[in-house]
């Protein structure tokens, strides 16, 4: 704060001038702009002050500044005519008694603390010198006179005055420097004196300019990052939606089908050294998995993502003879296992495998001697039919006529033509049921008197035929043909659809005692019809009258249709069947044929 009389420096915390004891509050114009109260000479270009907020700590301080007692104020003195000139008010101020400084340490007038090498006391202005204080009645001098200076004293009386906390920033000059970094406030200890209003503004002006600067950076810098999670917010959307029309276009979003995965295969062993396939089939939970083979049906529930099936390779076994075209060039039967998936509304979707199931198929080797061709004609029904092979353990069969072998490996038979024309005849050894070795014979038989036209002639007995007594059929295809009667017989072989049939005898069950194959066997009399007796069973020469004439099981247009003739085939008639039908006998079986197409 600059002083108005004498235009000394002094800090804003001081109420009186330090070097004239001038007040520093008194005689200021409210109405002046940015004055405060107070009156201010226009302020010089000070030199920076020796300590300001920067540089002043507490330790800077007097440690009785705040502690010290301070004496009553005095009562001011009446107001004096102020002097017209500073000069004047300076003089006066001089010719006044100086008590005399007590201590050094607090002002010998009033008692308020003193700051050492301070001239004037900051509480009541009186001036001291520390070598005129010798005695107490210069104390008591200055104490009780007044102060001539050329100001007006108070209309009221002062209160104490409250000093500002001295480390405060505000007590101090600004440092503009520093305002340029943007590290204090904008508003400077002068920011009212004249002509710095401008100036100031300009200077606070230019520092918000600048202390701007790092907030646009920040903010740039947040605008970047939230642009990058954006992109990559958008890059895993993109993904996922990507990732679900995949999924859709596969049949796994959304897809009415209950299989979420190709099934797989694993053979392995079980326990006991037997072959295993592991079938894994993968269905959405809830789901069923349904698994078919021969007679054994499972289900199961999936209740995670799969189901597996333990099966046995022994399951896969043909129950039944396996033509050896099935066969792959290894010998093994390729099998495709039967297994489902049921979903949740009851519909069913088979499992597709892309490669089967190779089941091996023992061989065994199997030499026929007689015949040694494979195709020839005979004018006698008997056939000789001899050969050998390498598996004593084996069954052999002539057609469905089972052969006995003996300990070498060896087998005999004579199978019996009943037709005449062109027959395929069968040779298998067989194992566990189904086929493993096979040899197939084509022979033309003529029979001398059905080609010389003798009719009426009684239809001769094939050789094992032994006590028959009746001509019967098979009304249906694959009758069973046991070795005792009743269906606890083993089943030997079966009976084609109007195959002919020399029935024995008859018991009181329906099971009718037959000749089959050089021997005897038993057939349900469900499953045959009788033709006549044998006594009384005769044929004549015909053939077949237009081509491509339906053959058929039974005297109806129907009926299944067996055979399909062409013109001119010879054929035997046996009789009338009524309603335009002719029984006749081809083939070894009993069939029947529109009347109109046959010429007799």
């Amino acid at each position: 704060m600059v002083c108005k009389n004498c235009g000394a420096k002094n800090e804003d915390y001081l109420e009186y001038c330090e070097k004239c004891a001038a007040p520093l509050n008194e005689g200021s114009s409210a109405n002046q702009p940015g004055s405060f109260g107070r009156s201010f000479v226009n302020s010089p270009k000070w030199a920076k002050p020796d300590f300001n907020a920067n540089t002043i700590s507490e330790s800077d301080i007097p440690s009785d500044y705040f502690s010290a007692p301070k004496a009553a104020e005095p009562e001011a003195a009446p107001a004096q005519q102020a002097s017209a000139h500073p000069q004047a008010s300076v003089q006066a101020a001089q010719q006044r008694p100086r008590p005399a400084q007590a201590g050094g340490t607090s002002c010998p007038n009033c008692g308020a603390s003193m700051i050492s090498g301070q001239r004037f006391c900051n509480s009541c202005g009186a001036r001291y010198e520390a070598a005129a204080v010798s005695s107490a009645a210069a104390a008591s001098s200055v104490a009780s006179s007044a102060w001539t200076g050329s100001y007006s004293a108070p209309s009221a009386p002062r209160q104490a005055i409250k000093y500002a906390d001295p480390i405060d920033d505000r007590m101090f000059s600004y440092d503009r420097t520093e305002e340029a970094r943007g590290e204090r406030p904008s508003r400077s200890r002068n920011a009212n004196a004249k002509g710095s209003s401008a100036k100031g503004g300009s200077s606070r002006g230019k520092s918000g300019a600048r202390t701007a600067k790092p907030a646009s950076r920040k903010k740039r810098g947040s605008l970047n990052i939230k642009l990058m999670a954006m992109i990559l917010g958008g890059v895993v959307v993109a993904g996922l939606l990507i990732f679900g029309i995949i999924k859709l276009v596969s049949g796994g979003l959304f897809s009415g089908s209950a299989v979420t995965d190709a099934a797989t295969i694993e053979k392995t062993t079980s326990a006991t050294g037997d072959t295993v396939y592991n079938i894994t089939t993968y269905a959405k939970k809830g789901s069923t998995v349904r698994f078919e083979g021969g007679s054994i049906e499972r289900e199961e529930p999936v209740t995670g993502k799969s189901v597996t099936f333990a099966i046995p390779e022994q399951l896969w076994i043909p129950g039944e003879p396996v033509d050896p075209d099935m066969l792959a060039a290894d010998g093994t039967l390729p099998v495709y296992p039967d297994i489902s998936v049921i979903n949740k509304k009851g519909e069913s979707e088979d499992i597709v495998f892309e490669q089967p199931i190779h089941v091996p198929i023992p061989t065994i080797d199997m030499t026929v001697t007689s015949p040694n061709t494979e195709s020839f004609s005979v004018t006698s029904p008997a056939v000789e039919i001899a050969g050998m092979v390498g598996d004593t353990t084996v069954s052999v069969f002539v057609g469905d006529a089972a052969v006995p072998v003996d300990e070498t490996g060896s087998f005999t038979y004579t199978y019996n033509l009943t037709e005449t024309g062109t027959v395929s005849l069968n040779v298998e050894a067989r194992k566990n049921g189904y086929a493993i070795a096979r040899k197939t014979f084509t022979i033309e038989y003529t029979n001398n008197a059905a080609a010389g036209g003798n009719t009426g002639a009684a239809a001769a007995a094939p050789s094992n035929a032994g006590d028959a007594v009746a001509i019967y059929y098979a009304t249906d295809d694959g009758v069973n043909v046991r070795d005792i009667a009743g269906t606890s017989g083993n089943k030997i072989g079966t009976l084609s659809l109007s195959e002919k049939v020399y029935v024995i005898s008859a018991d009181s069950n329906d099971w009718y005692k037959i000749a089959y194959n050089n021997g005897e066997a038993y057939v349900s009399g469900g499953y045959i019809k009788k033709v006549s007796d044998i006594a009384s069973y005769t044929t004549t020469p015909a053939t077949i009258k237009g081509d491509d004439i339906n053959i058929r099981s039974a005297a109806s247009s129907d009926a299944e249709r067996v055979e399909q003739l062409a013109n001119g085939t010879a054929v035997s008639f046996v009789k009338d069947a009524g309603n335009g039908w002719s029984m006749i006998e081809y083939n070894n079986k009993i069939l029947f044929v529109s009347t109109q197409y046959l010429q007799k």
